[in-house]
Formats: structure tokens, sequence, C-alpha cells
């Protein structure tokens, strides 16, 4: 075989596993593909006061995050949390207002592209307006960048949230610990049905995890008898790394690192980050679907550096 056949097998054989993306104007959504193995949708729609990835597959095609609300609920699924969708970002206080729960649109604050997104080669980025309830100007933006890759262990999502104080007044994201990079999964991602929440310390149980910091968090669970998980990881150069975790009994997850006396009570400092008027703050993080139980395979490997 000469050296031209051998490239073109090898091209082939890896050109299921290249990352597409389209975007649907229409639709606001971006599709992600990568042959058949990874359907997902960024979904940016203003029927949404928050932008979220969903769904979120293993390689082998278990589906792990929660039906509700993006689609009809399967039979016995919770319902709980309306504004846990996929995988998302929000918090709780920015300037006094709520960019996490969705409890009533008097108390909402929308996350609304200030532009359309801009697709790359495996990846785009998309400039969100932080807009508060019932206004018409925004208080600063949210630059939300995202990439999608495989990797030895599984497909891989890196991110990086740019928060900008460019309204001409500093941005507070305020202690709480509603708030933060989070995931909603599938009910079988409950503890009590058997679901294992795992940190790079080998803690393992929300008791132990809920508001202590770690490099990175592993939910596993079995689908139809099939193992499947997600971990989350801080990146090192985050501000306060490692990061604190929401992490919570019942399939939610989330990267926390403003919570600090919600998390360790009223005694404890204040979590408060304050970025000053013409500043921004940025935070990254990966997220790697795998197959498998997390205990089974060398998480640390696939840490960010």
């Amino acid at each position: 075989m000469n050296m031209l056949s051998r490239r073109a097998l090898i091209a082939a054989a890896l050109e299921p596993r290249r990352i597409q993306l389209k975007l649907e104007t229409a639709a606001a959504q971006i599709l992600i593909t990568s042959g058949d193995n990874f359907p997902s949708a960024f979904h940016f729609g203003e029927q949404w006061p928050k932008p979220f990835l969903y769904p979120l597959l293993s390689p082998s095609g278990t589906v792990m995050t929660r039906a509700f609300p993006v689609e009809p609920k399967r039979p016995g699924e919770s319902d709980d949390h309306a504004w846990h969708r996929g995988l998302f970002l929000g918090h709780g206080i920015i300037n006094g207002f709520d960019f996490w729960r969705e409890i009533t649109p008097e108390k909402t604050g929308r996350l609304v592209p200030a532009a359309p997104p801009k697709l790359k080669r495996g990846g785009f980025a998309i400039k969100l307006n932080l807009m508060p309830p019932g206004a018409t100007q925004p208080i600063g933006t949210l630059l939300q960048q995202w990439e999608f890759s495989w990797r030895t262990k599984g497909f891989t999502i890196d991110t990086r949230f740019t928060y900008s104080a460019n309204q001409k007044q500093p941005l507070k994201l305020g202690d709480t610990d509603d708030g933060g990079f989070g995931l909603r999964l599938r009910d079988e991602y409950r503890e009590d049905r058997g679901a294992i929440m795992r940190s790079d310390s080998g803690a393992t149980g929300t008791k132990a995890l809920w508001g202590k910091p770690a490099r990175w968090i592993d939910y596993s669970a079995s689908v139809a008898g099939k193992p499947a998980g997600v971990t989350m990881f801080d990146h090192p150069k985050n501000p306060r790394y490692p990061t604190a975790w929401h992490a919570r009994p019942y399939g939610l997850n989330a990267a926390n690192p403003i919570a600090n006396r919600s998390f360790n009570g009223k005694s404890a400092p204040s979590g408060d980050l304050v970025i000053p008027a013409g500043s921004t703050v940025t935070f990254a993080y990966r997220v790697l679907l795998h197959d498998g139980m997390g205990d089974s395979l060398n998480l640390n490997e696939e840490s960010p550096r």
C-alpha cells in the first residue's frame, strides 16, 4: 500500500469522528454532530431565558440528560427546577438580579444574544447581554466560547465564559449556591437510584462533596444497563481554583466558585465577586462525556492544564 492510499484510509477512518457544526437561524440552534455518535444542539432561542447545550450523550449513544422541560417528559420523570436544562451557565445574584432561577418572568434575568453566534472549526462563540427583568439595557455582557473534540476517554466540551462590566458600572456576582456552570441529568443519576458522584480526592456522595473544593467531579450511573457518566473539570487558571461544587443528589452538579457563606454558614467570609467597571473575569471548564463508570477511568489524565 502506498503512502497516499494509507493516508486516504486513515482520513476515512477519522471522518465519522470529525466535529461538525451547523447554525439553524430560524430554530435558534447550533447543531453539533460527529458522524452518528453525538447529536446535540446549543439552544439560544428567545423562549429560553438562558442558552444551553442539550442533549448530552455518551460516546456509545446513552442519553444522560433529563428530557423535561426541553422535550416531553419521559414516563415517571421528575419535573422540578424547570431552569435545569442540559449543560448551562447562570448565576442567582448578579447586581441583585436572578440569572439562575426562572420562577416568574418578573423576577427572571435573561441572557440575550447580542449578535448571531460565530462558528469556527470545532466550536463557536456567542455574546450575550445580561438583561435584568423588564429592562431595555444590559448591565454587562457574557461571552460564551464552546469547543468540541474527541479524546481518549470520550467526547470533550471545553468552555470559556467571560463576564464584562462594559456598561459603566461594576458587575457583582453575589454569594449564592444557586449558580455556576451546571448540568442536569436524567433520574437514573439520582443517588437514591444508585448513581455515584466522586471527586478527584476520592470523596463520594453529595454529603461529602456539596460546597467543597475539588478539581473535578464525576457523575456516573447505569441507564438501561449501560454505565455512562459526565465529568466536570475546573481549570487551574480560574479565579478561586479549585472551585466549590453545588453537587446535588437528584442529578444536578454545578461548578460554583462564588458561593462561600452560602456553602459554609453565616460566619464564613462572603464569596461576592466584584468586577470593576471596564474590567472582565473569565472562567474556563472542561466536560467529559464517557462510557463506563467514572471510578474505572483515570480521570486525572483528562484535566485541563
